[in-house]
């Protein structure tokens, strides 16, 4: 499944918080790369949350340019842990009959200059959650 790696971070603000504080404290001088792992419970958008879950975000940055991409396995586990315990427990029935399998996330690489990514992470609205919590 392919994702929009730029959509994906933008519209869930505890993501591309995180993306931003990782590269705050990057050296600018020179090369750097690295990944963040992202957990479901950071995920606000909820069609984001139950399609695509917990994620890893790669990053490189070479100067004041970013390139960024998304990267998960969508695994069929029997977790009561899960958000979607019930649907879970149906397709890893179906995974254990082999009518269902496990599949790969990934998003299209997104380059971006630094001053442009600190930027929109300064434009966002806080936006409240489903727990009355506020989300920057």
């Amino acid at each position: 499944m392919n994702v929009d790696s730029r959509q994906l971070i933008t519209r869930n603000g505890s993501v591309l918080n995180k993306l931003v504080t990782v590269l705050q404290f990057t050296d600018d001088e020179k090369q750097v790369g690295g990944f963040l792992d992202i957990c479901q419970t950071d995920v606000y958008q909820p069609n984001d949350k139950y399609s695509i879950g917990s994620f890893r975000i790669n990053y490189s940055r070479i100067g004041e340019t970013v390139q960024v991409n998304i990267l998960s396995n969508y695994r069929f586990q029997e977790s009561p842990d899960r958000i979607t315990k019930h649907l879970h427990h149906w397709l890893f029935t179906l995974k254990n009959k082999g009518k269902a399998s496990d599949f790969a996330i990934e998003g299209n690489n997104w380059t971006i200059q630094m001053n442009e990514l600190f930027s929109m992470k300064n434009q966002q609205k806080l936006i409240p959650d489903l727990r009355g919590k506020l989300l920057v």
